[in-house]
């Protein structure tokens, strides 16, 4: 009898802790399930999204599993204070059988949900994201453009402490980069030693980049109901590669809508300071290849950026020579106004 007690006091515990552990997981909090045990695909885990969609599956699975042991446990244990020892075995198995059995089965599902919905390097598959294309009412889709060293990365970040401090749900990325299929294009685009590529290629790579960013990463950010931040989007491009490489305008606007699904940003901050200033905050650092391109280059960019924010309400010049809480004060108290 002793042991039934025992055995049956671990199915109780059990349940109890899958609620607790499933309630958790299935609430998606990307900061945490990162760091939190579970079950781990054949696929690639080291994706962002595949990562959270395991667990969040894994959750809800466990968390209703827990609700069907709890009940069943409890009813052993009232037959084991009744004495009934044939009643306790029989439920024990039933037991362990609804405890193993779909323990070892979420495995199988959550696997084929995965093929489902991702390719096996953690991209999400086309049919999801035409899914995700209608962002959450919540939701801000934040962007920083500006020419080198005009401090975007850096108000990136303190707008991202200040929006957490708040309890709000941020999502921080950038570009070129973002999942891993964009960081390797990155490299490509950013490398000094590719001083061959044509301002051609460097359009497509920067929209190749875009729409793996776009469609991994920022809609379903969006959908969730977060506050997106991106270090640079498809200003840029028509800021680099329009003005300053002279491509065709039209034809960039045409292909940036397909790359990003028509998506646009709710508020840009246009981060401006001189030319000068960019080169004299650069100095010292190994500079890629676009940061070493010439003065007249970059004045071409900056020009373009003050361009472009006039055509739109969407966009703020910020004034980039201020002291950087300043810049901080001015860019949280819009964005506190756009919520």
């Amino acid at each position: 009898m002793i042991f039934w007690y025992f055995m049956l006091a671990s199915c109780l515990l059990t349940p109890a802790i899958m609620i607790f552990f499933g309630a958790y997981f299935k609430k998606g909090k990307p900061e945490e399930i990162n760091i939190a045990f579970g079950y781990r695909s054949s696929m690639s885990m080291k994706n962002h999204d595949t990562w959270k969609f395991a667990h969040v599956y894994c959750g809800k699975l466990w968390y209703w599993q827990g609700l069907i042991l709890l009940p069943l446990s409890l009813i052993a244990m009232l037959f084991v204070i009744g004495g009934d020892e044939k009643m306790v075995g029989g439920l024990g198995g039933i037991v362990i059988c609804v405890q193993v059995v779909p323990l070892l089965g979420s495995i199988y599902f959550v696997e084929k949900a995965l093929r489902k919905h991702f390719y096996k390097d953690g991209s999400r598959k086309m049919d999801s994201v035409e899914n995700q294309q209608s962002a959450d009412a919540s939701s801000l889709f934040i962007t920083f453009e500006g020419i080198e060293g005009s401090g975007k990365s850096t108000q990136v970040n303190l707008l991202k402490e200040a929006l957490r401090s708040k309890g709000l749900e941020v999502f921080v990325t950038r570009e070129p980069g973002g999942p891993p299929i964009s960081e390797k294009i990155r490299e490509i685009l950013l490398d000094p030693e590719n001083h061959e590529m044509t301002p051609e290629t460097e359009l497509l790579l920067y929209l190749a980049a875009r729409n793996q960013h776009t469609a991994q990463w920022i809609l379903p950010a969006l959908k969730k109901g977060q506050f997106v931040i991106c270090d640079r989007y498809f200003d840029s491009t028509i800021a680099y590669q329009g003005v300053a490489r002279k491509l065709d305008l039209n034809t960039i606007q045409n292909i940036n809508e397909f790359a990003t699904y028509s998506l646009k940003p709710d508020v840009t901050f246009v981060i401006d300071i001189p030319v000068e200033m960019s080169k004299d905050r650069l100095i010292g650092k190994k500079l890629d290849r676009i940061e070493a391109e010439s003065i007249d280059f970059h004045k071409a960019v900056r020009e373009a950026f003050l361009d472009i924010s006039k055509k739109s309400d969407r966009y703020v010049v910020i004034d980039g020579r201020k002291e950087i809480k300043k810049i901080q004060k001015e860019i949280y108290e819009i964005v506190v106004n756009r919520i």
